[in-house]
């Protein structure tokens, strides 16, 4: 996922850097240049935006997943005390009823 969120930021960043190169070379600076350049410099923060919001929404994720990884093993040994603990208790109870 990070490969395809850095991809895409690149893309991002080349759509806009590219022809904002050629046309800053060609036009003279005037008040077009002049927004032009700010639009392209914040579509270039909106996309560094995106990507770190990204970054972080994956380490989360990841930290998540790590979270519930370890409740899972966490409830399985339980669960495995649990079913022995229920075995052996039948068997002392019928040990029991033998006895009694």
């Amino acid at each position: 996922m990070r490969c395809s969120l850095l991809s895409l930021s690149l893309t991002l960043i080349l759509c806009a850097l590219g022809p904002a190169t050629h046309e800053a070379a060609a036009a003279p600076p005037d008040g077009t240049a002049e927004s032009r350049a700010l639009v392209q410099r914040l579509v270039l923060d909106r996309a560094a935006a995106v990507v770190a919001v990204a970054r972080l929404a994956d380490e989360r994720e990841e930290q998540l997943f790590a979270e519930l990884a370890t409740k899972d093993r966490r409830l399985r040994s339980e669960q495995r005390t649990r079913v022995a603990a229920q075995a052996e208790l039948a068997e002392v109870t019928a040990a029991r009823q033998r006895l009694g």
